[in-house]
């Protein structure tokens, strides 16, 4: 079985929202958060909504930018006060905490590196595919398949190699495979919501998409990428989308034209058998 509760997006039904993404996943016996937000605030949620942050098996994260990880101080300060916990096992891509800068030259990344993980946490960092449970599955490294998905990068990634524009080579995704399809859920989608759901297609062998949870970053594009989109769905036929944080209004409405669209909210709850 399957349970995702949002604690942080931009719109909220219980707590606050914030701009940023945080969910808690149940899957297969373990839980999952994924992303942690961009402050306190998915802890303040949390508690809220009932949801135990100390009982925790993995802390997923879909990319390194700030509106995704800078909630993990708050995670680690949570667990050194609580000394006792089960510590969860943090699965990242390996470019995850590389430092990044947006284009005013202000911080873009995680504020907490793998020096202050690492000792405290298990690590897993994998470009590859990782099955984490029976079903959820981490899809490593997207391959950027369709090239209307590009998009020019906004700031620059510090390397030990040098500095780069910013693609956000980390960013991923996770899906659950049930007997019905497959539930894609995303952080933000840098990497293209097509090629995300084309990667989870291929990984899992089954084309039935059940659900879609998460970011798009289908936000100010052109209408020639939007098209595309649109044509791409059209042939995949989700049954359901429940799209949230980085989307904008226009491809609400537009995705709303090839598959039942639902509103995406802190504390909403979407549950799969």
């Amino acid at each position: 079985m399957l349970k995702v509760q949002i604690l942080v997006d931009n719109v909220a039904n219980a707590g606050q929202g914030e701009w940023g993404f945080s969910a808690v996943i149940e899957a297969d016996g373990k839980r999952t958060l994924f992303d942690t937000g961009a402050s306190d605030l998915f802890r303040k949620n949390a508690d809220i909504l009932g949801q135990n942050l100390l009982d925790l098996d993995f802390v997923a994260l879909s990319h390194g930018h700030w509106d995704h990880t800078w909630g993990l101080n708050e995670l680690v300060r949570l667990y050194l006060k609580n000394s006792e916990a089960s510590r969860p096992t943090i699965v990242a891509h390996p470019r995850t905490f590389e430092r990044t800068l947006n284009p005013k030259g202000a911080e873009n990344g995680p504020l907490v590196g793998i020096d202050t993980l690492s000792g405290r946490f298990p690590l897993t960092l994998s470009a590859e595919p990782l099955w984490m449970t029976e079903n959820l599955l981490w899809l490593g490294e997207v391959k950027r398949k369709f090239a209307f998905e590009y998009v020019e990068p906004k700031g620059k990634r510090i390397t030990d190699a040098g500095t780069e524009p910013d693609l956000s080579p980390d960013d991923t995704a996770l899906v659950y495979r049930t007997p019905e399809g497959i539930v894609i859920i995303t952080g933000c989608s840098h990497s293209g919501l097509c090629n995300i759901t084309d990667q989870a297609i291929k990984l899992t062998g089954d084309e039935r998409v059940l659900d879609i949870i998460g970011g798009t970053h289908l936000l100010q594009i052109g209408q020639l990428r939007m098209k595309a989109t649109l044509d791409y769905f059209a042939r995949i036929k989700p049954k359901a989308l429940h799209i949230g944080h980085c989307t904008g209004l226009d491809a609400k409405v537009a995705l709303a034209g090839v598959a039942d669209m639902k509103e995406l909210f802190v504390g909403l709850e979407v549950k799969y058998e």
